[in-house]
């Protein structure tokens, strides 16, 4: 697969060639069997990885597709035919599958397995850093996949977070063997000797050129491991010159918070002599770092976008190391830390707080995010079995615009979701960020360093939930000093909407008034070639398209999922997707809420933006 989806391919320089041209629909002149090309997954120094499509089976493949003018020479060509090779004789569950491959007059193709959530790249960009259990769970799959390899005598040679790919099942998938080799055939040729590989992760012996070993994929697990947890490769800085002395020197700072644990285990995988790294074939049942620590036996999608909460400990997720109870005694009183505290706090620094100042009142704790996941499922579901639009009857909608099945009784509007929606918005994102003002008069401000902030409706309180997911609240008018610019900034966005903004539709008091504990933050934004779509902290999605300039909105409950159509005269109509489920629905909002799935399950899945 291609590095990171877009990463960096060697330090040998390379020349300018062209990308791959892929048609629309493309042909195993072998097997006959037609491809349709999907979105493009990402792209490399020479070629392009898309999602494709076997339009005899259904079947979603990776595809790679390398140029056939960027592999005219010898030496290139061995290269691209040594990859196929080397992938193609690999089978295990932490490596990437290998399907197949063709060409054609411009192209060689590569068909691989497709991971929809993308690579370790894009869960870290999003999460900032990781819980120690989450890096302990990707880790052991990680070291599997090394294992594996060196047990049939290749090195992979660029191992790295974006070569890290995961799949539905929250599984990793080693991936791209372009710079992989067999141990046999490394030679003292410079074509073989030269520097290869992505800079934050060399091993001091490959900088020198000289001979070297598994150890090299060692070295970069290491880098791997001090990624995850701080956030940031140990040996990065912004000269690729000095990049490389602190690795050949060994310089590189282990944060406090890291557990000593992960600290020793980090500086065993980054020992400058090859002989004193760690076994790959042993460490996961002997250093304390997994030994001792909780290690989940699975991971939520969710954790893509927000840190799992780790509130039960199933006894085969532990390690058997002697005394079990004592272990489980032992992660228990963390996880009774976490939850008591901060659930998002690292496992190994709970007893972590967020200091405030005298000057205004505080209340913390996690941000509480709704993934998108349930609401997804339940709308594919539903979309899927739900009766064919031209089988709708106008007539099964009520005079309040609710379907057969929901009745608007008082007794049962207790029931039913909240209606809460975006009434304005203004991206100032060249700038500050994006803000926008709900239905019931409270005003969200995504910032662009990812924190978050929310104005009550009565302009009295203030909510913000900084970069790392800790939420804080104070007075509108006792502001603590290092978020006074932030303040500022959420009551010109306030007041630049109530003067300069219509709203976009009349404010509705039918729905339940019962108030959450705090209003929603603004999670995500993404502005695509058809709309705008925001996304709530607490799982309300809204797509405002720009065609007709109407809007839908799902509103999520505990039992009940509530639909809003507005249309271009600022009209509502709402729906319950039981109701849809059972009767049906006109085909423009089918065609809507189609849209929505889409947009669902590329939040869902992590996917690309590129709607």
């Amino acid at each position: 697969m291609l590095s990171s989806y877009k990463g960096t391919r060697s330090i040998k320089a390379e020349k300018c060639y062209p990308l791959p041209d892929v048609s629309q629909v493309v042909t195993d002149s072998d097997t006959q069997r037609r491809y349709f090309r999907g979105r493009l997954l990402g792209k490399g120094g020479f070629a392009r990885c898309y999602e494709v499509t076997d339009m005899k089976t259904n079947h979603a493949y990776a595809c790679k597709v390398v140029a056939k003018a960027r592999i005219t020479k010898p030496h290139q060509r061995k290269k691209i035919v040594n990859e196929i090779e080397l992938h193609r004789s690999l089978n295990h569950p932490y490596v990437v599958g290998f399907h197949g491959f063709f060409e054609d007059n411009k192209n060689v193709y590569i068909l691989l397995e497709l991971c929809a959530r993308k690579s370790l790249v894009q869960l870290l960009k999003q999460r900032k850093s990781l819980l120690e259990p989450e890096v302990r769970y990707f880790m052991r799959q990680a070291i599997k996949a090394c294992c594996y390899l060196h047990s049939k005598n290749i090195i992979h040679r660029d191992i790295k977070l974006g070569n890290f790919f995961i799949n539905d099942d929250m599984q990793l998938k080693l991936g791209d063997f372009g710079l992989a080799c067999r141990t046999g055939e490394i030679s003292t040729q410079d074509d073989d000797m030269t520097v290869c590989g992505t800079p934050n992760y060399i091993a001091p012996e490959v900088l020198k050129k000289g001979r070297h070993g598994y150890e090299v994929d060692t070295w970069a697990l290491g880098c791997v491991m001090y990624t995850l947890l701080v956030g940031r490769p140990p040996f990065e800085t912004m000269s690729l010159k000095e990049t490389y002395a602190r690795i050949k020197t060994n310089q590189y700072v282990i944060p406090s918070r890291v557990s000593k644990s992960a600290a020793r285990l980090i500086q065993k995988f980054l020992s400058n002599n090859p002989l004193s790294r760690p076994c790959l074939e042993t460490v996961c049942e002997t250093d304390e770092f997994f030994v001792k620590g909780f290690v989940p036996s699975s991971l939520p999608p969710s954790c893509c976008m927000v840190p799992p909460r780790f509130t039960a400990l199933p006894n085969e997720s532990c390690e058997k190391t002697g005394d079990v109870k004592t272990n489980h005694d032992k992660v228990d009183h963390i996880l009774t830390k976490l939850h008591l505290s901060d659930n998002y706090e690292r496992a190994n620094s709970v007893e972590k707080e967020i200091r405030v100042t005298n000057s205004f009142q505080s209340q913390e704790s996690p941000i509480h995010f709704v993934p998108p996941d349930d609401l997804y499922h339940k709308l594919s579901a539903c979309l899927s079995c739900m009766p064919k639009a031209d089988e709708f009857m106008d007539s099964s909608t009520t005079s309040n615009g609710w379907l057969n099945g929901a009745s608007t009784s008082a007794a049962n509007m207790t029931e039913l979701p909240r209606k809460l929606f975006v009434c304005k918005w203004v991206d100032y994102s060249n700038k500050y960020g994006f803000g926008a003002e709900l239905c019931d008069g409270s005003v969200l401000v995504r910032f662009n360093d990812g924190s978050k902030m929310t104005l009550s409706k009565d302009r009295q309180l203030i909510w913000f939930c900084n970069t790392d997911k800790q939420v804080s609240s104070f007075n509108a008018e006792a502001a603590p000093d290092n978020l006074g610019r932030k303040v500022t900034l959420l009551e010109y966005f306030a007041t630049y909407m109530e003067k300069h903004l219509l709203k976009g539709s009349p404010h509705e008091s039918t729905m339940n008034k019962n108030e959450d504990e705090f209003p929603p933050f603004l999670a995500i934004w993404i502005r695509t070639q058809k709309a705008m779509v925001i996304y709530l902290s607490n799982g309300v999605l809204q797509v405002n398209f720009f065609g007709d300039h109407t809007k839908i909105i799902l509103n999520p409950g505990r039992g009940e999922e509530l639909i809003t159509l507005i249309n271009e005269n600022r009209e509502h109509t709402d729906y319950l997707l039981s109701s849809i489920l059972q009767n049906g629905c006109s085909q423009s909002v089918a065609t809507r809420l189609e849209y929505c799935k889409i947009i669902l399950r590329k939040l869902s899945g992590f996917g690309s933006s590129d709607t």
